[in-house]
């Protein structure tokens, strides 16, 4: 670790990286609020759409890229052992699991008194419900966190076999993040052209054509680490071209049909997670001397996780609520307010008063088990992912990124 890196304070954020998170949930509710605006304001259902898409891609990305420079750490500074393994997995399911169960208990308990029955559900308990095919109507939008789990359990998997067959962890996560964009979209393309599956169910949500948005997240992660003077340099024009590939995704999105177009259920995605990754340099190296603006960005990228698990029934429930008087301007225009007030209130009181204490006590027992093994690890206080540069707004290109591990999730 380089000399500036070491003053750097444990926890600290990058603000480009909660900013990055916090667009990547504002999108996910300007989905919904446009959900509920369709029924006064024709023509925007296809902009809440591509709204909530592009909001979970940028979390696919971003969750790649901090879990892959954690693996990077973490392999390099204990090696590749079960240990380590092990470590990597409990932090992982300590982080996403409490919150994710929680949820699931209260979908449940929405669903039988909304229907008076209990929905299957058994699926969503190891995250199959989307794995091959996705036909659940019971809380739908847990698939994009079945896509990160599995990305969680079988990323390490690979890196730690192709570390046994001699590859240095560098080149292991390269070559794991490579094979892993290539296979994964020949493998959609291959799919599509032979299954013709729909855009919505049939591709974007189903977890063995969709692992490569994370893969492109590690990709970065390894040439972060790997390369990081050429990481930074011209990173404003990496922005620039990131979001050209964004808004190409987007017009491809707008033009196609996407339930018809084999473009727009394969090359859209590659060119949506290749645009989200270049954004990465330059939001990396992006400071801020702080301000109401930016405590409310990072706020809200603290929250996102359960911002996501519970704005989705509120808006529900409005709608329910609400029913005919959605087609009012005025009504419509007060539930999408009310929806994303409560939303964001709920997630701050579920943040505080359960998220958060649970991260508290893993990081806890976390530094104890080091202690008594004497590793280093990923160990570092705090509850959301968001990495360490250098000090005095510069960037350190040689500083690791010092990640806290909410990488979670996407959306």
């Amino acid at each position: 670790m380089s000399n500036s890196s070491k003053h750097v304070p444990e926890g600290s954020r990058l603000f480009g990286l909660d900013l990055f998170r916090s667009t990547a949930i504002t999108l996910v509710l300007v989905c919904h609020v446009l959900l509920l605006l369709r029924f006064c304001i024709k023509g925007i259902a296809g902009w809440s759409v591509m709204a909530g898409y592009f909001g979970v891609e940028l979390f696919f990305v971003l969750s790649g890229f901090l879990i892959g420079g954690i693996l990077i750490r973490d392999l390099e500074e204990n090696g590749a052992t079960g240990k380590t393994l092990r470590n990597f997995w409990s932090r992982r399911w300590l982080r996403t699991l409490p919150n994710y169960l929680l949820f699931v208990g209260v979908n449940l308990l929405v669903a039988w008194s909304v229907s008076g029955r209990i929905p299957a559900w058994e699926n969503h308990l190891w995250f199959g419900q989307n794995l091959t095919h996705s036909t659940s109507k019971f809380f739908p939008e847990a698939w994009s966190l079945s896509v990160e789990e599995w990305f969680y359990l079988l990323t390490p998997l690979l890196i730690f076999a192709a570390i046994r067959v001699g590859l240095s962890v560098r080149h292991a996560v390269l070559a794991v993040a490579v094979i892993g964009i290539v296979g994964v979209s020949v493998w959609r393309m291959f799919y599509v052209a032979h299954q013709n599956p729909s855009w919505m169910l049939g591709t974007r949500q189903i977890v063995m054509v969709r692992l490569d948005a994370c893969m492109f997240g590690v990709l970065a992660a390894w040439w972060r680490y790997s390369h990081p003077q050429s990481w930074f340099a011209a990173r404003w024009g990496k922005l620039a071209l990131g979001i050209a590939g964004l808004v190409g995704a987007g017009w491809m999105f707008y033009s196609l049909s996407l339930d018809k177009s084999f473009a727009a259920r394969t090359h859209l995605f590659t060119l949506t997670s290749l645009g989200a990754a270049l954004c990465l340099p330059a939001l990396e190296s992006l400071r801020t001397k702080g301000g109401r603006g930016t405590v409310a960005i990072t706020y809200l990228s603290k929250w996102s996780y359960s911002l996501y698990l519970v704005n989705f029934l509120i808006f529900q429930w409005l709608a329910r609520e609400s029913g005919l008087g959605l087609a009012e301007t005025g009504t419509a225009l007060v539930a999408a307010s009310t929806g994303v007030f409560l939303s964001v209130f709920v997630a701050a009181v579920v943040y505080h008063g359960f998220e958060l204490p649970i991260l508290k006590w893993r990081d806890g027992w976390t530094r104890r088990n080091q202690q008594k093994s004497g590793t280093s690890g990923t160990g570092q206080k705090g509850d959301d992912s968001s990495g360490q540069l250098g000090n005095g707004g510069t960037v350190d290109q040689n500083a690791p990124i010092r990640v806290q591990t909410d990488s979670t999730p996407a959306y």
